[in-house]
Parts: C-alpha cells; structure tokens; sequence
C-alpha cells in the first residue's frame, strides 16, 4: 500500500513537471534562465549569444561591459573545447583498452561478432549524429 502511494505521488509529480515543461517551451526571452529559445539544439555558438543576452538583460550591462562580457565568454568556449577534446581522447583511449581486455577473453569466432557488434554500434553512433546535426540546419539553427 505504501509503494503503492509513493508510486503514485511521483507519477503525480511527473506529470506535474511534464505540463510545466510544455507550458514552458517556446515562451525562453532574455528573461528566462534557460539560456534559449525553446528550440536550441547545441547550435556552435548558440548558447553563447543566449547566455550574453540573458547576462546584458538582467544585469543591465553597460556597452563596455557586454565587450568584457564577450570576451570571457569565447576565452571560457576556447577552454571549454579543448577540455571537451582531451575527454573524448581520453575516454577514446580507455574504451579501446576496455575492448582489448574483453577480446582477450573471447575465442576468435566471438571476438569476430564482438568487431562486427562494436562496427554496428559505431556506424548507429555515426548516423544518428548526421540525424542530429541535419535536423539543426533544416530548423536554420545550424550556424
């Protein structure tokens, strides 16, 4: 009976944030903290010029300061991105040696289907990203 309660409370609550959430979408300005429009989708840049709107609006920067403001935020999206590339090699790096330690353990037919599953995986990987990445640009947010 108990689970049955909490159960149903955080159904409750689920349900509660979905129409919030649908409510929400679409009505992001500068005055929202989300940073958008309710459609950015990672576009290069996007959340940048969001994030300065947003800082310029509620703070009610100066022009001098919106310049300042500017140049943190592409040193912080230099920084970001090379952090962002040393952890995809590093996680790249520990994947394939993850990979070796289980084809180790494998005989020569299961390590063949483990090469075919893992080109599979990759090849899923690859197309949904193209599906990503078109989808932005047929939305014109592929800047």
């Amino acid at each position: 009976m108990k689970k049955a309660l909490v159960m149903g409370f955080a159904l409750a609550l689920l349900a509660q944030i979905c129409v919030v959430a649908m409510a929400h979408e679409g009505k992001c300005g500068p005055d929202c903290g989300c940073y958008g429009d309710g459609k950015n989708k990672g576009g290069k840049g996007d959340w940048q010029e969001k994030r300065m709107e947003h800082l310029s609006y509620k703070l009610d920067l100066s022009t001098d300061q919106k310049a300042k403001l500017e140049a943190i935020l592409k040193d912080d999206a230099a920084t970001m991105k090379t952090s962002m590339e040393k952890m995809q090699a590093d996680m790249k790096a520990r994947q394939d040696a993850v990979n070796a330690k289980i084809k180790a353990i494998l005989t020569p037919d299961q390590a063949k289907k483990f090469d075919e599953m893992q080109k599979e995986r990759a090849e899923k990987m690859e197309k949904k990203m193209k599906e990503h990445h078109h989808g932005d640009e047929e939305e014109g947010e592929g800047k």
